[in-house]
């Protein structure tokens, strides 16, 4: 076989250097999202959910967090790394580009800390740290002293949660729904059904709700508590059919990085449930009365106090 010519050399290490800068590039790239955004808070490709569990499926035993590189530069690994990777040639940009991958997770890109790889093998390690949790320290390690945790100023329903249901509610879980490791409070309201109603005795409630519009309402209500706190995540669950004495009928749960939003927060909402969702209540009593209650006047002046 003929050994290349000078010119053909001098373009190979050209090519080479081109491959080189645009697999830092992308590195430093994702490093700087890393730390920007936090892991899991955006998409490293389109498929990244079915491109981790295949990942997890084909090599559930290879640890992310510390690479050992014989998992990809011996023979045999290089044979089934071929074979999985060639199966998203279509469906993953740049499917055997060369990127950088950084050995040990906890540590930035260095030339002892950097082995190179191709794309889909960059996008599976990766994408398994940051789904096992493995890269939150990038995001905290490069915070400010004064840092305090972006909050959303419009409604996303991955953060506001909404039902409403005849199934008895969870305070548990509604707190476990906003919980985040960003919270450093999660402030609650729990409505429950008392047992009088003016000097009578109260059997049970019954709610009924119109849910479509009770959603689109509450939606708003929740994007106005965002441009008035800073808060990271909302729950409003309501109870709809029979609520007997002592059952919770409705919880609110706010979290927020710091106490005064998550509390004025859930004042700000409980009283806007009342006075705007369309959520109907009708009180049975033991005498054989009932009565039906809608919406309460509720003076809203008192939370303008309270704005973040």
């Amino acid at each position: 076989m003929a050994l290349p010519t000078a010119d053909q050399t001098a373009n190979m290490a050209e090519m080479e250097m081109q491959w080189a800068v645009k697999a830092m590039h992308h590195a430093e790239t994702y490093m700087k999202l890393l730390r920007a955004v936090g892991p899991g808070k955006f998409k490293l490709c389109p498929i990244e959910d079915a491109l981790y569990e295949d990942f997890r499926a084909n090599f559930p035993d290879l640890k992310v967090d510390v690479l050992d590189e014989d998992e990809f530069k011996t023979d045999m690994a290089k044979a089934k790394w071929r074979e999985f990777v060639n199966k998203y040639e279509k469906t993953v940009h740049d499917f055997n580009f060369g990127s950088l991958l950084r050995i040990d997770c906890k540590k930035d890109y260095t030339e002892e800390n950097s082995m190179f790889v191709i794309r889909t093998q960059f996008l599976c390690v990766e994408i398994a740290r940051n789904k096992e949790g493995l890269n939150e320290h990038i995001a905290q390690k490069h915070l400010p002293e004064d840092y305090v945790p972006k909050h959303h100023r419009t409604v996303d329903e991955e953060y506001d949660h909404f039902l409403i249901s005849p199934e008895q509610l969870s305070l548990d879980k509604a707190c476990g729904l906003v919980r985040t490791d960003a919270a450093g409070a999660i402030s609650t309201f729990e409505g429950t059904t008392r047992d009088t109603f003016n000097g009578k005795r109260v059997v049970r409630l019954e709610y009924e709700a119109y849910e479509t519009m009770a959603k689109k309402e509450w939606h708003k209500i929740v994007g106005e508590a965002r441009e008035k706190y800073h808060i990271l995540g909302t729950v409003m669950h309501h109870r709809v059919g029979e609520v007997s004495v002592g059952q919770t009928s409705v919880i609110i749960a706010v979290s927020s990085a710091h106490r005064a939003d998550a509390i004025n927060a859930v004042h700000f909402l409980i009283d806007s449930l009342k006075a705007r969702l369309p959520v109907w209540k009708k009180e049975l009593l033991d005498d054989g009365s009932d009565t039906w209650k809608e919406n309460e006047h509720v003076d809203m002046a008192v939370h303008d106090s309270t704005q973040a």
